[in-house]
């Protein structure tokens, strides 16, 4: 079973200059990851929200990408479902144009709550 099946659904997809691109997500209060961690007080876990920012590069870029590195991830505040029940993930080109590098910055209700840098592969 796919741990993260049923944690979320893209929501849209904002192209921003140069590259830039903004995906928003609506996350499921009820998904079974909230079960686990942590039954009687849920918390988004941080590999989930690094798993979701992979998710949401590959439904901009239209295809599957494989995550090759992660630097500087800063978890900022946490994601409590379901007051937190939405995520917008603001990604802006960290290389030169061909690298696939990006810096990507996490928000709920405007209020970051990650940041980190990425690079990805195509499969």
């Amino acid at each position: 079973m796919n741990v993260f099946e049923g944690l979320y659904k893209t929501d849209g997809i904002t192209r921003q200059a140069e590259g830039a691109f903004r995906v928003s997500m609506s996350l499921n209060a009820d998904s079974e990851i909230y079960k686990a961690h942590f039954p009687t007080f849920p918390i988004t876990p941080g590999a989930a929200i690094l798993q979701l920012a992979v998710e949401a590069f590959c439904a901009a870029q239209g295809r599957r990408f494989r995550l090759v590195s992660s630097r500087e991830l800063k978890f900022l505040a946490p994601v409590i479902p379901p007051s937190d029940s939405s995520l917008v993930f603001e990604f802006t080109p960290a290389s030169p144009e061909g690298e696939l590098k990006y810096s990507v910055q996490v928000y709920c209700s405007d209020t970051p709550r990650a940041k980190f840098s990425l690079c990805f592969l195509p499969l």
